[in-house]
């Protein structure tokens, strides 16, 4: 993570972050340039995807069952503001308070009976209670798979349908993963970069995929991503 500059050396913020095979909660636990960037990465991979459309699919999801609707995994309310824009009442539930303020903030600019329903709860999926229940739960961008153990799988499913109505419904967007991808690797990823502009201050970001772990026997990838803001001097 990168702390404060002074500002006459604040050339440039890098921020290396390394997603833990026990823990991956930290590359959104605070306020640093993976939670800033969230919505402009999102933006720049679904284009052109196999993830392209899913807030149109989510939104007839919502049509068919009616609401009110638990966004599990919520992020920064890409959806749940969509959702509630169509008139739905979304509660948003996520682990990461950082991601929720660039929810709330999303909320605020929002007309005010749009903004009355939605709600933000910054929770644990794997044990949480609202004390109400749901016609229809999503876990969109493949939130479900932070959860990197059968037993916190198995504790955030038995959550989930504590929370569901009767006849409601659970949506899990998961990925088919490539096979080829999966084989015992450890290798650095030369030229795999990305540049993003920061939805706040306006400047280049470069956001660069360093190294893959993989192992087939758990069932975890872990890379190593390092994000670097420059400034107009660059």
């Amino acid at each position: 993570m990168w702390g404060i500059l002074p500002k006459e050396r604040a050339a440039k913020r890098e921020a290396p972050i390394e997603m833990s095979v026990h823990d991956p909660s930290p590359f959104y636990s605070a306020d640093n340039l993976a939670t800033d960037l969230y919505d402009a990465i999102t933006e720049f991979h679904i284009a052109g995807s196999s993830v392209e459309g899913d807030v149109e699919f989510y939104r007839a999801m919502a049509a068919r069952t009616g609401g009110p609707i638990l966004d599990v995994g919520c992020g920064t309310g890409r959806i749940a503001s969509v959702l509630a824009s169509d008139g739905f009442e979304v509660v948003g539930l996520d682990l990461s308070e950082p991601m929720l303020r660039v929810a709330r903030r999303r909320r605020a600019s929002l007309a005010a009976e749009v903004a009355a329903r939605m709600t933000f709860v910054c929770a644990d999926m794997t044990g949480f209670e609202l004390d109400r229940t749901f016609a229809l739960l999503l876990v969109p961008a493949r939130a479900f798979q932070f959860l990197l153990t059968v037993e916190a799988q198995r504790s955030a499913l038995a959550s989930m349908r504590r929370h569901l109505a009767p006849g409601g419904e659970l949506v899990l967007d998961l990925f088919d993963p490539r096979l080829d991808l999966c084989v015992p690797l450890t290798t650095s990823l030369p030229g795999q970069v990305d540049t993003v502009i920061h939805p706040t201050t306006g400047r280049n970001v470069r956001v660069e995929r360093l190294e893959r772990k993989n192992d087939p026997v758990v069932q975890v990838l872990t890379e190593i991503w390092r994000t670097t803001e420059v400034d107009e001097i660059g």
